[in-house]
This record gives C-alpha cells, sequence and structure tokens, in this order.
C-alpha cells in the first residue's frame, strides 16, 4: 500500500514502511516465494514512484505525520502511549516519557524516588504528559521506530 503524504509504502505482511532503496532487499529476502518476475515488477514500480517523488529514496526522505491523523491500515496501532505537553513528543513506557521530559524540558519528578504512590501527585502524569494516546510507527528500526498519534480505528471505539 502507498501513501504519497508521507512518501512510504507499507508492507501489511511485516507491518512496516519500505523505501525505494530499502525495498528491492526486503521483497527479495522476505518475499521470495514470489516469482522473480514479480519481485522485478515491484522493484521498478518503486524506482518509478522515487522519480516522480510519490516515495522517498531512503530514509531521511520520509515524511513523519505532523498531527493527528487516521490509523494507518496495515501498522500496528497502540492505546498506552504517552505524548509530551510540551512539545508532543511520544513514548510508551513511563521511563521513556519521563526521562524526554527531564533531559528536553527540565522536568523534576515532584513525587521522589521511593515514595508509594498515594502520597503525592502522580509524577508528571497531567502535568508533564498524557497517558493513552493512540499511536503507530512506520517500523521496528531506526527512525521509522519514531511514533505518531492516530485517531483510533473503529473497532477500538467500540465497547
Amino acid at each position: 500500500m502507498q501513501l504519497p503524504a508521507f512518501r512510504i509504502a507499507i508492507c501489511r505482511e511485516h507491518s512496516s514502511a519500505v523505501t525505494a532503496k530499502s525495498i528491492a532487499s526486503h521483497i527479495d529476502l522476505q518475499h521470495s516465494h514470489l516469482a522473480l518476475g514479480d519481485r522485478r515488477r515491484i522493484v521498478e514500480e518503486a524506482s518509478a514512484l522515487r522519480d516522480d517523488g510519490s516515495l522517498a529514496a531512503d530514509m531521511q526522505d520520509i515524511r513523519f505525520p505532523r498531527e493527528i491523523i487516521p490509523a494507518i491500515d496495515g501498522l500496528p496501532v497502540w492505546s498506552d502511549g504517552k505524548k509530551c505537553i510540551q512539545c508532543g513528543y511520544i513514548r510508551r513506557t513511563r521511563n521513556h516519557i519521563q526521562q524526554h521530559c527531564r533531559s528536553e524540558h527540565g522536568w523534576v519528578n515532584p513525587r521522589g524516588r521511593g515514595r508509594k504512590s498515594g502520597q503525592m501527585p502522580a509524577g508528571g502524569l497531567g502535568e508533564a504528559w498524557v497517558d493513552g494516546v493512540y499511536c503507530q510507527r512506520f517500523g521496528r528500526d531506526g527512525a521509522l521506530q519514531r511514533l505518531f498519534e492516530v485517531v483510533p480505528p473503529p473497532a477500538a471505539n467500540k465497547g
């Protein structure tokens, strides 16, 4: 599936983005079950999309969403994102969002280390970040791991 707004294509089988540069090795390594002619055709189509600007040549040319977008079909959706209130950066663990808020914004946990929950405010939640953000990423490696916020798919709204 091609997403020209972000200049990527999604391999639904592997739930990951591919660029024009990575598609040949991805197809050869991960989809060797396809006929050689089909694999060559896919690589040629990717080259044509790169040439017309619809597909990023490599990871530096990918455009990441700058606002909340509908969830992208073919990529996993998580509902446990933690989003920095100041800059919108998203992580999925408390430790990682705390580390971000500390290093990037000078945040200090008001609860302090070793204090039990309930004795003081929940260190940062609601003041430095928000929980329960739906998010996705384009892949598992390098820059593709960057999380972005999405509107949950309709199935996630049922309850």
